[in-house]
């Protein structure tokens, strides 16, 4: 799976910039740093699922955004996700199949979230 890039106007919000792409079932977006975006993302069944992207800037492009989403199911290996966005999120049973490869890496994904911000919270 590749990058895709786009063109994203200054000054647009990251929650109103996935809007427009993505439409209506993004109910919550937050940039992390520079390179990561997370997303909490409602289907047609109405079930809220987790999308992690790394993102990319690339000021001298008129295509200037980034991006790599991975769903939550898919294992994603970056683990910042806000736990505003965890909070949102459908509980895993109901997106995937208990046992599947999906559940497993939401599950484990969904830990590591909060491990980090475990660890950020101690170490302050």
């Amino acid at each position: 799976m590749g990058w895709t890039y786009t063109h994203r106007a200054k000054g647009i919000s990251t929650l109103d910039w996935y809007r427009s792409e993505w439409g209506d079932g993004v109910i919550d977006a937050a940039p992390v740093g520079w390179s990561e975006a997370y997303i909490a993302f409602k289907t047609r069944e109405g079930k809220v699922l987790g999308v992690a992207c790394l993102t990319r800037w690339a000021s001298k492009s008129w295509y200037n955004y980034g991006r790599k989403e991975m769903q939550e199911g898919m294992g994603p290996y970056i683990y910042r996700c806000p736990e505003r966005i965890l909070d949102q999120l459908s509980p895993v049973d109901e997106l995937y199949e208990p046992g599947s490869d999906s559940h497993r890496w939401a599950s484990d994904w969904r830990k590591r979230c909060r491990e980090y911000h475990q660890k950020r919270r101690k170490d302050s």
